[in-house]
C-alpha cells in the first residue's frame, strides 16, 4: 500500500494521530473531511499537502462558524480560496 485515507465528517479531529501512524508505517497519509453544504448535500474534500490541510482547517473552521451548534454548513463561495493544495 502506499497512500491510506482518512475522512472525518465535518473536521479533522483523527488527523494528527492518523498522520503520525501512518508515517510512522511508511504509507503516505491523505487527509480529508466531509462537510455539508448550506442546501444539505455533502461534499468531501481532500489535502494533497501541508497548504491543503490548512486550507483544510479554514474549511472547517468556515464551516463550523457558519453553522448552529452541531450542526455545521459551509457555502461554496467560502471554499473558492482554498483550491490550492
Amino acid at each position: 500500500i502506499e497512500a491510506v485515507g482518512l475522512c472525518d465528517r465535518s473536521g479533522l479531529y483523527g488527523a494528527v494521530e492518523f498522520i503520525e501512524a501512518a508515517t510512522a508505517a511508511g504509507v503516505h497519509p491523505l487527509v480529508g473531511t466531509e462537510l455539508e453544504l448550506s442546501g444539505g448535500s455533502r461534499l468531501r474534500l481532500l489535502a494533497r499537502d501541508r497548504n491543503g490541510y490548512r486550507q483544510l482547517c479554514r474549511a472547517v473552521s468556515a464551516a463550523q462558524l457558519a453553522g448552529v451548534k452541531g450542526q455545521p454548513r459551509v457555502r461554496i463561495p467560502a471554499l473558492e480560496d482554498g483550491r490550492e493544495g
